[in-house]
């Protein structure tokens, strides 16, 4: 009687572990296809270095110097900040 109330209970605990990680790992495979189908905006240094100059400008009123935190930034020409 014991040894199969033992051998339940096993069955139990290995059961509810098997649900266990396989809840975490769908819940991990699901944030993981997310971020990889559809990554955050401005996750390239280029984009988040032509956003911040484009706000600048726009803050400033200088529309023809381009500068990165005071620094002016001359690589480019204005004009792709403008669109």
């Amino acid at each position: 009687m014991a040894s199969q109330d033992l051998a339940t209970l096993r069955n139990d605990l290995f059961s509810r572990r098997w649900f266990l990680l396989s809840v975490v790992f769908l819940i991990a495979t699901a944030i993981y296809l997310s971020c990889v189908l559809s990554p955050p905006s401005l996750m390239d240094d280029v984009d988040a270095v032509q956003a911040q100059i484009a706000k600048t400008m726009l803050t400033s009123g200088d529309w023809v110097t381009a500068r990165l935190d005071g620094v002016l930034y001359l690589e480019k020409a204005p004009l792709i900040y403008w669109l």
